[in-house]
């Protein structure tokens, strides 16, 4: 009978949706949004965490409608330079992220760059937003994330692999920072849009495993035309343990040093995209199932 095809083929996407990697070993992987969700804001100078920030804020106003920009700014690019440089409130001036991309020493933006996004999400979009983050914090005069401005949901570390796919997984936006060197002057530090992750689920039991191939999607400040991709590996080399990649456009090594995300608060029931394909696969089969028997009716 038709209507049990039908349910045959909803209970089947249903588990391929749920559980790709029992489908067949093929790579898994999952994405916050396309590339037209983010801004394409390109960096201007050392603003690279400010602009790559700025790009993630455009993400949560299309795919959310969580208006963190403009902000302070009345555009994308004046919003980044009032992130950067700081902006005004009726409770006083903000600071903003300044000191990044090696316009301080190594990482000295980490800590000012967590608390200008935290006090911007607070004067903007207050209670609507839920920041996350792991962060590698040796060499800063205050190490302990949790002490910082906004620092309860702060890890202390390098981000995991883990880390980044559960952001990832439920549709958040994530800005990581990478560099080439752990010292205080390193030849290379930069800032960039997470958008994905995947990796070749060889033995096909839907979880990462060692000896598995890693890969991040992301999009670069620098070049904000498009999403690029690149290879992970771990190593024990930088940042006490870190996921490390070869960043082309620089031809160069590095460790990714922090993460950092933002999302809408969940208890507002924002309804995520998945959501929204279970829901559509149920109301097909509720329908096939109503519809099928009342056509074998009219026939007899």
């Amino acid at each position: 009978m038709r209507w049990i095809r039908v349910t045959i083929i909803c209970l089947v996407s249903w588990f391929v949706l749920c559980f790709p990697g029992i489908a067949g070993g093929a790579p898994i992987s999952v994405q916050a949004g396309k590339l037209d969700d983010y801004g394409h804001l390109e960096n201007d100078g050392p603003r690279c965490a400010s602009t790559a920030t700025i790009n993630s804020f455009q993400f949560l106003k299309n795919r959310y409608r969580i208006n963190l920009v403009p902000g302070a700014g009345t555009d994308l690019e004046s919003a980044r330079n009032a992130l950067h440089d700081g902006w005004g409130d009726k409770q006083g001036p903000r600071d903003g992220v300044k000191g990044e991309c090696l316009q301080a020493t190594f990482g000295k933006h980490r800590q000012t760059w967590w608390e200008a996004k935290g006090q911007w999400t607070e004067d903007f979009v207050p209670g609507q937003v839920v920041l996350e983050g792991m962060v590698f914090t040796k060499g800063l005069t205050e190490p302990d994330p949790k002490k910082w401005k906004f620092g309860d949901r702060l890890q202390q570390g390098a981000p995991t692999w883990d880390f980044l796919w559960r952001q990832i997984s439920v549709g958040e936006d994530v800005e990581i920072a990478f560099t080439d060197e752990d010292v205080a002057k390193p030849t290379f530090d930069h800032a960039v849009t997470l958008v994905g992750l995947s990796f070749d689920d060889k033995n096909g039991n839907g979880e990462f495993d060692a000896g598995e191939t890693q890969r991040i999607t992301y999009l670069d400040p620098n070049d904000p035309t498009k999403l690029l991709t690149a290879s992970l590996t771990t190593s024990d080399v930088l940042f006490g343990g870190s996921l490390e990649f070869h960043y082309d456009s620089a031809n160069i090594d590095v460790g990714i040093y922090l993460a950092y995300s933002e999302s809408p608060d969940r208890t507002l029931a924002v309804p995520e995209p998945t959501s929204f394909i279970l829901v559509g696969f149920g109301a097909v089969f509720l329908l096939a199932y109503r519809w099928m028997p009342r056509r074998q009716t009219l026939r007899a």
